[in-house]
């Protein structure tokens, strides 16, 4: 995962962005309304109602990563992301992390992508859902929630667009839920010149006016991911000094699409 930038919402030129929010002044609230109301047609449909075989999928689409270095310097294990109970669930700590990706003979393209999960609990962590190009590098788009900035009733999600000419768009949405007490939807669409991102059916941000494929060499074509690390303290946080969990319901795409609405 390419790291984002740091600090607070990233400043953009009107030509470059274009917002739609229901936000108000505390951020955007629960709807419970999943973008994806249909299983059919979908190229990606993981419910985790099925255990894995190894490090597959049942539908041969999804497989756990590792052992190797991952993102923030520690080391992700594949022991440390379980299938059960109709959950996918992540533990990260100081020293190792989880993840999960589409596999590599099996390329997604421009459409929507979706997951409902839940985040983790001790400050120190990232929590993710994200597509990247098949060199594992930009076009990247993500969804970040540090649980460091997670309280009681609120929370913040960090949406990332990492543009293959080597810029970034950004903005830090707050929501009014504290994204590790329960479930909810995070989703975006991405298009050649375009990347849109929803939260529990709400759309909250949109860039507009993107280099063509996203600034990538050619159509877009990439992996859907999802981990659980620590690291990069100086954004992230310190390390949890106790293990943190992540849990996802589900994650979907459908290829060919504009919108998640």
């Amino acid at each position: 995962m390419i790291r984002p930038l740091l600090g607070t919402a990233v400043a953009l030129t009107t030509a470059a962005l274009a917002v739609t929010s229901a936000a108000g002044a505390s951020g955007i609230r629960a709807e419970g309304v999943p973008p994806e109301r249909a299983a059919t047609g979908l190229a990606l449909n993981e419910s985790f109602n099925a255990p894995f075989t190894g490090t597959m999928s049942p539908s041969g689409l999804l497989r756990i990563n590792g052992d190797w270095p991952g993102t923030g310097g520690n080391t992700i294990l594949r022991s440390n992301a379980t299938v059960g109970g109709g959950l996918l669930r992540f533990r990260a700590n100081a020293t190792t992390s989880a993840e999960v990706q589409t596999v590599p003979e099996r390329l997604f393209h421009a459409g929507c992508y979706s997951t409902r999960m839940k985040t983790a609990r001790p400050a120190g962590v990232v929590s993710s859902f994200f597509f990247i190009s098949d060199a594992y590098a930009a076009p990247e788009v993500d969804v970040e929630i540090l649980s460091k900035d997670r309280r009681s009733t609120s929370g913040k999600v960090w949406l990332t667009a990492h543009l293959g000419d080597g810029t970034q768009r950004q903005a830090v949405v707050p929501v009014a839920f504290d994204p590790s007490a329960g479930f909810h939807t995070y989703s975006f669409a991405l298009t050649s010149t375009t990347v849109t991102w929803w939260i529990d059916g709400v759309r909250v941000k949109r860039f507009t006016g993107l280099p063509a494929n996203l600034g990538g060499a050619g159509p877009i074509g990439g992996y859907v991911m999802a981990n659980e690390w620590s690291g990069a303290y100086e954004w992230v946080g310190l390390p949890p000094t106790r293990d943190a969990l992540t849990a996802y319901d589900w994650m979907r795409g459908r290829e060919g699409v504009t919108t998640c609405a």
